[in-house]
């Protein structure tokens, strides 16, 4: 039906553009911004509101059209879940198949079975091969061949989870889904998506994004928002770029299109012409039914409001107390794309969006302000949501452009190497769970022997320290790429910059930290906000310094060291940093996380225990010591054992993972 019972004119559809465009513009657009958006409400799939905003490519000033094409990442999944069903109705498979009798060079999963019905519907419990891709490699801003990511998949050969009892978004899911339609129709996915669904729904711009050394006419760059440090260890600046390569994983994304093919495919759900008939979209359009380890059934709302069926999203949203309206949806990110392809069934809307930036945070929360604005009768708790006044790209200024006043460099004053110390050590802060939030603070002097005894105190007191404290500098390192020099401005005080904000760093140590244990410090930050034109905060927070968290050298020593992991594929050097252990990959510090914090010694005072990393604080998030703690690692003789986690979910990403030190055999 079309919202209101009338169908929506010229007039309106223009308007409802107008009021598409003016969402995304509040949302973020700039010079490295570009997006475009579609719509279509009555019942023969009519689009009837349309626009394109930004260029497609900054660096040729291209502008973003209705013809340009995008990286739809993860909507993709839908289209490899459509070949699935499509597979099955033809017979040439069934989605309750073993994936070994598919993938034989998949490990056994003892006692359980992981199907094809599993993973369109991520409850098979299998892993996300980004996850160890990105500790092997230090992330996956590169492009990752298949076979790799094959080969990291093969590698892990436990389930998170019994298959069919919990949901866990994987993309490994989506990648094997991929290579199972290969192998089973014998064509490669390019192929197989043309011929079965690009060529006969008319989607003449599309494709799949499946080789980075391929040139795909029409395809607009994207680019990202980035924290940078213009030398290693120095302050963090924000940086506008252009987004890494991404990574290609056929079948779980890379599907390149426009905005208009995205709506002949969403058009398809109404009646799929495409082999199956409407039963095989409405079996896509069922989320799947948890099942506890006893056979009895979960709750159906297990993502955050609904469900997930083949490839899609399954929110019923209720608007009042007798109406429920149900929205399919999924969006996509890799790089710096971002897309939305949002269908709402009872009332004929579809919403496609298109973004190349990664300053568009949350592309379903901008559908939905354009589905109020599109049916405010239909959505009564949007019915209230005004259409913002459409701003033109070209009338927002450029962030780069923008003067933003900063503050001169704080004048030093001379302090005793005492106060120094008092303000050293390894230092935690206060109602922020775990030890991811603790930073270090560093004292290095020249060498300089005159006047000192052998057991290195100052023969002339305090007055001969306070004048040698010239040769000593403090810095404060909150993690990688985010370490800073502190120039006292007063005995217990001492200020820095972060992210070339100078002063934007203040760590006063209570006069009582001297005498008490454990210490007790204020550190306060101001940050650049997201847009890169102006400043947040101070934010501040309390620190203590537990004598516990600072561990001796030949402690360090003794756990530093490289070992490796078959299950990651990876290879960690450990060395003593600064009161924790400095971690190195491929030679290079810093690229997984900045020093492992040691947490805690023993009854006898003997170190040996857990490691935690301090991420570096998240700006555009105004966070001190990053979200939480996503890796720690207790070290025991020649073996380590580390758990990774990213922090966000409440859930430990990868757990207990073997590392034996080189040189080691397995046990």
């Amino acid at each position: 039906m079309a919202p209101g019972g009338a169908a929506v004119g010229v007039a309106r559809g223009l308007q409802l553009a107008l009021a598409a465009a003016a969402v995304f513009a509040s949302a973020g657009a700039s010079a490295t911004a570009a997006y475009e958006s579609s719509l279509f409400l009555d019942g023969n799939g009519v689009t009837l509101a349309a626009g394109s905003l930004g260029q497609a490519s900054v660096e040729l000033g291209v502008p973003m059209t209705a013809a340009t094409r995008t990286d739809v990442a993860s909507v993709s999944k839908q289209f490899t879940a459509f070949l699935l069903y499509w597979l099955e109705h033809r017979g040439a498979l069934s989605l309750d198949d073993d994936v070994r009798t598919h993938v034989p060079e998949l490990p056994r999963y003892p006692d359980h079975t992981v199907t094809l019905r599993h993973m369109v519907h991520h409850v098979s419990g299998l892993l996300d091969c980004l996850i160890p891709i990105g500790l092997s490699r230090g992330g996956i801003d590169d492009s990752v061949p298949r076979p790799a990511l094959l080969a990291t998949i093969a590698r892990q050969t436990r389930l998170r989870f019994q298959p069919g009892t919990a949901f866990e978004y994987s993309n490994t899911n989506y990648v094997l889904a991929g290579l199972v339609a290969e192998r089973v129709s014998g064509k490669p996915l390019a192929r197989l998506l043309r011929e079965v669904i690009f060529d006969p729904l008319g989607m003449d711009d599309s494709g799949l994004y499946d080789s980075p050394a391929r040139v795909y006419p029409g395809l607009a760059e994207s680019y990202a928002q980035n924290i940078s440090a213009s030398v290693p260890g120095g302050p963090l600046d924000v940086l506008r770029l252009r987004a890494s390569r991404r990574i290609t994983g056929i079948g779980t994304s890379g599907v390149v299109t426009t905005a208009a093919d995205l709506l002949r495919w969403a058009d398809n759900f109404r009646n799929n012409t495409l082999g199956g008939g409407r039963g095989l979209v409405a079996a896509m359009e069922t989320a799947f039914v948890l099942r506890a380890a006893n056979g009895s059934a979960l709750p159906v709302n297990y993502t955050s409001g609904g469900g997930y069926g083949g490839g899609l999203f399954i929110l019923d949203a209720p608007i009042n107390d007798t109406t429920i309206v149900r929205v399919i949806h999924h969006g996509g990110v890799i790089s710096g794309y971002r897309s939305m392809l949002l269908r709402v069934p009872d009332a004929g809307l579809v919403v496609t969006l298109q973004a190349t930036s990664s300053a568009f945070i949350n592309t379903f929360q901008l559908a939905a302000r354009i589905v109020a604005l599109a049916a405010p009768d239909v959505f009564e708790g949007g019915s209230g949501v005004e259409a913002p006044e459409p701003t033109a790209v070209e009338a927002t200024p450029d962030a780069s452009d923008e003067t933003v006043a900063t503050p001169a460099p704080a004048e030093s004053v001379n302090v005793s190497r005492k106060a120094l110390a008092a303000a050293a050590g390894v230092w935690t802060m206060d109602g922020v769970e775990g030890p991811a939030a603790s930073f270090e603070v560093q004292v290095h002097c020249e060498e300089d022997k005159k006047g000192e005894n052998e057991d290195g105190n100052d023969r002339d007191g305090d007055d001969g320290k306070r004048e040698r404290a010239a040769g000593c500098q403090l810095f404060i390192d909150l993690g990688s790429f985010s370490r800073s020099l502190m120039v006292p401005v007063s005995p217990s005080r001492f200020v820095g910059a972060l992210a070339g904000i100078p002063n934007a760093l203040s760590l006063e140590v209570l006069p009582a930290a001297i005498r008490s244990v454990p210490a007790t410090a204020l550190l306060s930050a101001t940050f650049p906000d997201p847009s890169g034109t102006g400043t947040v905060g101070p934010v501040t927070a309390t620190a203590i310094r537990y004598s516990s968290l600072q561990v001796g050298t030949a402690a360090l020593e003794a756990a530093a060291g490289t070992y490796t992991s078959d299950d990651l594929g990876a290879t960690y050097t450990f060395k003593p940093r600064g009161g924790g252990l400095g971690l190195e990959l491929d030679g290079v510090e810093g690229r997984l996380g900045s020093t492992l914090i040691p947490c805690c010694v023993d009854a006898e005072g003997t170190w040996g225990g857990t490691y935690a990393s301090a991420r570096p604080a998240l700006v555009s998030e105004v966070i001190l010591g990053g979200k939480g703690s996503w890796m720690t690692a207790t070290f025991q003789q020649d073996t380590a054992r580390m758990n990774f986690e990213d922090g966000a979910d409440g859930r430990g990403d990868l757990e207990d993972v073997l590392f034996r030190r080189v040189g080691t055999c397995p046990a």
